[in-house]
């Protein structure tokens, strides 16, 4: 007899429980789609703005590349010619007249350069394209190591970028072309590239 009690009321509960199921599946399922749109809506302007970022890093990567390829062409250029003024002042063929003719020209056409000094072997200039007397002194520590080394070496040596002694700025970075005559040391063409102002 208390078995079925029992069924009887479990019946009636069951079917009191679905029309309350069906009843909360039509409300649930807007509030879900709803959800769904409103994560769609946040979810594509975020999309959008990673692959418009991810394009600004490309290009800017692309921008870095061709800046870095235009530098390298022109410093390559740079050296060239400078290499080729140790050559003729190694041979013999460049007066110093002609070297401040040759490095005045050579500053003309290329901003960058900021000096171009023509050192003997005691390290003393023997011309400038400042005009002015100069000394491996009066370079950067960093800039005198590298002369040492360039001429230990017998090849041409960049220097890392600084202000010249006591100054502030500009900096400079200073590539060096050790000379030689019937393999003895002569000189050395220094040629200063500007850099900007430290800040």
């Amino acid at each position: 007899m208390r078995n079925l009690r029992f069924g009887e009321g479990l019946r009636q509960k069951f079917h009191f429980d679905m029309p309350r199921r069906k009843q909360a599946w039509r409300w649930l399922l807007p509030i879900l789609l709803v959800l769904l749109f409103l994560a769609i809506l946040i979810w594509l302007p975020w999309q959008a703005r990673q692959m418009e970022a991810n394009e600004r890093r490309e290009q800017l990567i692309a921008d870095t590349l061709w800046v870095e390829q235009t530098v390298r062409f022109q410093l390559g250029r740079d050296e060239a010619s400078i290499r080729l003024i140790g050559s003729e002042i190694s041979s013999g063929q460049l007066s110093r007249d002609k070297f401040v003719e040759r490095a005045t020209s050579l500053m003309r056409n290329n901003h960058e350069l900021y000096r171009l000094v023509w050192l003997d072997a005691g390290d003393h200039s023997l011309a400038s394209s400042l005009h002015t007397s100069m000394t491996l002194e009066d370079f950067s520590a960093p800039s005198r190591a590298t002369a040492q080394h360039a001429r230990e070496i017998r090849k041409p040596l960049y220097a890392p970028a600084a202000p010249p002694p006591k100054l502030p700025g500009p900096m400079l970075l200073d590539y060096h072309v050790p000379l030689f005559q019937g393999g003895h040391y002569i000189g050395s063409v220094v040629a200063s590239f500007r850099g900007r102002y430290p800040r």
